[in-house]
């Protein structure tokens, strides 16, 4: 899930906060530090404080830039989806049939379908996910030619996810290549549905 910079900084300086015996023993090294320390000394540490604490910060920053949506929707949802599939959590639900795994799903918005593309393919079972934000399905399929594949299925907002292309409509899904995978984005049956695939 994209997080905003604000919230990304809140969320990395949360895990990042002393405790109030250690804050305390900090401060009473670095005032012990400042008495015992000649003036010149002083200066070169509070310098390298100094540099030291902008060098993180632009460290953070940089790092933090990468949580930030890229202004193109289609790129956006595909690195979410591609980096799902390629940290592969365990399935939450392990069936070989849709009916028991959309059981399972109740916390969704929708119902899981079967999309055309998928017909006759083994399924292996699902997860909660999300993308940009809104709670999805990951269905994760075994297919004799690719491998693994994750299929993602959420409801679908125009003013979330922009246009994509409707299979019901005759076009064809969006293709995108990134990091060694293929991902593609249709609509179907009134669903956002994304899969990934090994190249």
């Amino acid at each position: 899930m994209k997080k905003s910079l604000k919230q990304a900084s809140q969320t990395y300086f949360d895990q990042h906060d002393l405790d109030e015996t250690s804050l305390e023993r900090f401060e009473s090294m670095l005032a012990k530090a400042k008495i015992d320390e000649p003036l010149s000394v002083r200066r070169r540490s509070a310098f390298s404080a100094a540099f030291v604490a902008a060098f993180a910060f632009l460290c953070i920053g940089f790092g933090l830039f990468s949580y930030l949506p890229s202004g193109n929707v289609e790129m956006d949802i595909a690195r979410e989806v591609a980096m799902n599939h390629i940290k592969m959590k365990p399935l939450e639900v392990e069936a070989s049939g849709l009916a028991p795994i959309r059981d399972y799903f109740t916390q969704l918005d929708f119902s899981i379908v079967e999309s055309r593309r998928f017909v006759n393919q083994n399924i292996l079972g699902g997860r909660y996910c999300s993308i940009k934000g809104v709670t999805a399905a990951q269905l994760r399929y075994q297919t004799a030619d690719t491998g693994l594949v994750t299929l993602y299925e959420v409801g679908y907002d125009k003013e979330i996810f922009a246009d994509i292309p409707n299979l019901d409509q005759g076009e064809s899904p969006k293709r995108i290549v990134l990091d060694g995978l293929s991902i593609e984005l249709w609509l179907e049956k009134g669903l956002l549905m994304a899969s990934v695939t090994q190249l």
